[in-house]
């Protein structure tokens, strides 16, 4: 049956940038109707969870509950988030070394110290980096720069580049020659510097799924793609939409309705094993790779921040690699990291996320605002401010409130 629909504002996509642009009009009074093509909200964040009962999240993701655009709509609370601890363990010439936050954890400062991990000057920088973040007006005034030039400039030693900054933020990143724009660096370390990693406990999907709980489920047409826009309107298969305003969230919504060039992106790589339960489970620092060699970048037993990631008797390490690489050459690489016992792990699954985040070389510049026909089109998503949870968070909001005077 072929239905006919019409509202204010029409949101195209339900992912997080999406959700936001709705609670945002629910919240200002606007008449709205949201459609997303899948059968579940969330877009790119969603969790997996196996018969076994472990929570694998798509790619390694945490929420930072320092992000501003959380606290506008939901209690962390209700997340029942487990933390990562401040800092992380680098693994260099076969041994970890801490490098952890003496600020939040004074027993961390003289492993912190005596990491060959940079040098003191290098340590000293970054509680100046701390300062300096902390600092809204610095973050355009490094636009222009990628983060290696600026932490260059900031004047870190290419020691504590290497060992620290490149594979820790090249995870974030997901690029390590740390091209990625400086002032998406300093918007996110200022986040990190504030707040701690986190992970809910039902998984990160639980996020939009909360953000959705909040939304009249009538609003919400799941399993509905938006097809074409034409005749001043938006259609689905079964269905026409027409609309004062329409908001496409996100860049395949943007593509397909557009045809909009889809952003250049980066891909990730994320294998997710399961360990006999060690005594690490209480140690939940991020180990990361100080060497430029291997494939494996990052390691995060996820289960030790949050224990509901996996079964009592298990932890889950959620290892990310630089490229793709077999099951066999990154358990022989991990051995080195934690002994023989890798043996035992058991392989659970492999995500390659292809279009994982936005390249962000310099700030976006994206037509954000169009008519056709008539309709007032609005585009949002994490490829119009940062690529991050806050990114798409805030998109949402900023397109809510231009359909909203309209």
């Amino acid at each position: 049956m072929f239905e006919k629909w019409e509202c204010h504002t029409l949101v195209v996509g339900g992912g997080l940038a999406g959700l936001a642009c709705a609670l945002t009009l629910q919240d200002a009074g606007v008449d709205w109707l949201l459609i997303e093509k899948n059968d579940t909200v969330g877009g790119r964040v969603r969790t997996h969870t196996t018969e076994d009962g472990f929570l694998i999240d798509r790619g390694f993701q945490v929420l930072n509950t320092a992000y501003p655009a959380l606290h506008r709509w939901i209690d962390l609370q209700e997340l029942q988030l487990g933390e990562f601890a401040s800092g992380a363990d680098v693994f260099l010439k076969g041994k970890f070394h801490r490098v952890g936050d003496p600020l939040r954890n004074p027993s961390d400062l003289f492993p912190t110290l005596a990491a060959p991990v940079g040098s003191l000057k290098d340590k000293i920088n970054i509680l100046r980096l701390v300062w300096f973040c902390s600092k809204p007006q610095n973050f355009h005034a490094v636009d222009k720069m990628t983060t290696e030039e600026f932490l260059l400039h900031f004047g870190f030693s290419h020691s504590m580049i290497e060992r620290f900054f490149r594979p820790f933020f090249g995870g974030i990143f997901l690029e390590e020659e740390l091209l990625t724009s400086a002032g998406k660096f300093v918007t996110l370390f200022s986040y990190f510097s504030r707040g701690r990693a986190a992970l809910p406990a039902r998984g990160m999907q639980a996020l939009p799924e909360l953000m959705a709980s909040k939304l009249p489920p009538e609003r919400l047409k799941l399993g509905a793609a938006g097809e074409s826009l034409k005749e001043g309107a938006v259609f689905t298969e079964s269905s026409q939409i027409k609309a004062t305003n329409v908001v496409l969230a996100g860049w395949d919504v943007q593509h397909r309705l557009l045809q909009q060039p889809l952003p250049e992106t980066h891909s990730a790589y994320t294998v997710s094993f399961a360990r006999p339960r060690s005594p690490e489970r209480g140690k939940s620092y991020l180990k990361l790779n100080g060497s430029p060699k291997g494939v494996v970048q990052t390691v995060a037993v996820n289960s030790a921040a949050q224990p509901s990631y996996a079964p009592a008797d298990f932890d889950l390490m959620a290892v990310s690699t630089r490229r793709e690489a077999s099951v066999g050459q990154i358990k022989e690489e991990l051995m080195a990291w934690f002994g023989p016992a890798v043996k035992e792990w058991t392989h659970l699954r492999t995500d390659h996320i292809q279009h994982a985040l936005p390249q962000e070389w310099a700030s976006f510049s994206p037509q954000l605002v169009q008519s056709i026909q008539g309709v007032k089109v609005l585009c949002c998503g994490d490829h119009t401010e940062t690529g991050s949870i806050q990114g798409a968070l805030t998109s949402g909001r900023k397109a809510a409130l231009a359909a909203r005077s309209s």
